[in-house]
């Protein structure tokens, strides 16, 4: 399992993060935004590839409620918990961005424990996402936010860390759950497969007949194969697998 979370406000070449700019210096009110800056962040995050379960953390300056971020009524994903009720204009524009591009916001699925991520005098709000794609929304568990008070509490004695340099922004940390090979096994295949004789089979393509995959129970296996890759969890060993059946 990968412990992963967001630390410092930082971009990386690793994972698609951006901040959406904020409005006059404020979180909690909500402003409009131009259909030119509208077009400019679609144009260029629609084109991003997701497909390969990176996931995306960062201070994103939007408030989106309980709106949905996914087509209703086509894509299934579970409740989300809501904390923060207030939307503001980001928030139209990032759950229409990550219903085009098949992502959901992780925050309040799968979760330990859901909180505000920006705390100030001026207010609380959630502006900060961990955003996934859809089909690997069930390897992100124990998804937890963490005030930073907390963290200073649980660090420092009281009276040790200046309450000033507390940050505004809480933690939010998370699991990844990946499929890990253990080495010796890998190693012992691997020694298997170089003491065994290999066995190239050649076709001949230019002679095809024509009623070739014509007949009736082999085009009903193509069709259950295609069927069984369409419900498989799509990684990599399942799929290999399907070719060994």
């Amino acid at each position: 399992m990968i412990k992963s979370g967001r630390v410092v406000r930082k971009q990386s070449d690793d994972t698609s993060v951006h901040n959406l700019p904020q409005v006059n210096g404020q979180r909690a009110n909500n402003y409009p935004r131009s259909r030119t800056d509208r077009n400019r962040h679609n144009d260029r995050d629609q084109h991003r590839d997701y497909s390969d379960g990176r996931q995306s953390y960062e201070d994103w300056n939007s408030r989106v409620s309980d709106m949905p971020d996914f087509i209703e009524g086509i894509d299934i994903l579970p409740e989300r918990n809501v904390v923060d009720f207030t939307n503001n204009s980001y928030g139209d524009i990032f759950c229409e961005f990550l219903s085009n591009v098949n992502c959901c916001i992780l925050n309040g699925k799968n979760f330990l424990s859901n909180d505000f991520t920006f705390i100030s005098t001026r207010g609380t709000s959630v502006v900060d996402y961990c955003i996934v794609p859809y089909g690997y929304l069930n390897k992100f568990v124990d998804f937890e936010v963490i005030r930073a008070q907390s963290l200073v509490n649980s660090t420092f004695t009281t009276g040790e860390y200046d309450p000033k340099h507390i940050p505004d922004h809480s933690l939010i940390c998370w699991t990844f759950n990946t499929l890990v090979y253990d080495d010796q096994i890998m190693v012992r295949h691997a020694q298997s497969t170089d003491n065994e004789t290999t066995e190239h089979v050649k076709f001949d393509t230019r002679n095809v007949p024509n009623d070739w995959l014509t007949d009736v129970e082999v085009v009903s296996k193509l069709n259950q194969l295609i069927l069984d890759l369409e419900h498989s969890e799509n990684n990599q060993l399942e799929i290999d697998n399907k070719y060994d059946d």
